[in-house]
């Protein structure tokens, strides 16, 4: 009987088990990522033709199965740095191509890639989603077509240098001693050394050099601050938001409320360029407001609106109240909301 290739959005016709007979998914089980990560760790690649069927794919789910395709694609591609001191132009063309299929996907959901990220590939996936934001943010600022995809490059190349550091301290379950944590700083020097010979514009090289800088100069690795380029403003916002949402072995991920309140802290204290987040923190508030969001007192509350200023402090309305004007109580979504 002929086997074919597994795939996301495939319904099974028939129960899955193991080549020990363990039964891994039921008749019925439309595949999804999780199933797939289940599969592999069984390896479990092919199966029968009659035995599963392809079911249409929605516009969200045709977009999970690219963004898993790439993500796949960009762990081969960053197997090799482990073994290179520096990189070839072949190498940064090989990594750019990996991603090309995802960049020109306009309709994915920040909210959803916040949802559902993994730990155990949080790597490659915080890479990926750093090029998404950068570029959504891109966006969001009418910038151009050229400078968005930069961005979305600027996000896949800005942390090859962690593929330098020891995975014992990278993957570490505490917090890091002083000494290790020197050791983590220097991420973006060795990003740097890696790609100086590949060939790649120079906002890729300066982007992996000082994603960790502040404009208050309170950066790493060498503490600038009036020099940081505009696109690199933006690649740190994208790195900050999407390091504050993920899942690690070290801490839970945290809340957007929680993420966007920071960004603003991270503003209005000179360190992150407030022209960036308020405009990025506008948008992910605009993007919310067809959530239900728990609150703390039992209800649940929609935003209704969001002041461009003061984008962490909307307008709810409230099951069962008066609309609530954060800005007005001095409150934000953080402080009210149940996350």
């Amino acid at each position: 009987m002929d086997q074919v290739k597994i795939e996301i959005g495939q319904e099974l016709l028939d129960d899955l088990y193991s080549s020990s007979n363990i039964l891994l998914l039921r008749k019925g089980t439309v595949i999804n990522e999780i199933h797939m990560r289940l599969l592999a760790k069984y390896d479990v690649k092919t199966i029968k033709r009659d035995s599963i069927r392809q079911k249409p794919l929605s516009e969200e789910e045709k977009v999970k199965k690219v963004y898993q395709e790439t993500l796949s694609k960009l762990k081969e591609q960053y197997a090799s740095i482990y073994k290179k001191e520096v990189l070839t132009s072949e190498d940064a063309t090989s990594i750019k191509e990996a991603f090309s299929g995802l960049v020109t996907k306009d309709n994915i959901s920040l909210i959803q890639l916040k949802e559902q990220l993994s730990q155990d590939e949080y790597l490659y996936q915080h890479s990926l989603n750093v090029g998404l934001i950068a570029r959504k943010i891109g966006q969001v600022l009418y910038l151009s077509k050229n400078e968005q995809n930069m961005l979305a490059q600027m996000g896949i190349f800005h942390d090859v240098g962690k593929f330098k550091i020891d995975p014992a301290i990278l993957n570490k379950p505490g917090r890091l001693t002083d000494e290790e944590f020197l050791i983590m700083k220097r991420h973006p020097q060795y990003g740097y050394n890696l790609l100086k010979e590949a060939g790649i514009p120079q906002e890729i090289l300066l982007g992996t050099l000082m994603h960790h800088e502040r404009l208050d100069g309170t950066g790493y690795p060498n503490k600038v601050s009036s020099h940081i380029p505009f696109l690199v403003r933006i690649l740190s916002v994208a790195d900050t938001f999407d390091a504050i949402c993920s899942r690690r072995v070290y801490k839970d991920n945290r809340s957007i409320f929680f993420a966007v309140d920071e960004l603003i802290k991270d503003a209005r204290g000179n360190r992150l360029d407030i022209d960036v987040v308020i405009p990025f923190a506008n948008y992910l508030m605009e993007a919310l407001k067809e959530r239900k969001i728990p609150l703390r007192n039992g209800k649940t509350a929609e935003i209704r609106h969001v002041f461009p200023d003061r984008p962490n402090q909307p307008i709810l309305e409230v099951e069962g109240y008066l609309p609530l004007n954060l800005k007005e109580s001095g409150l934000t979504l953080l402080q009210v909301a149940s996350v």
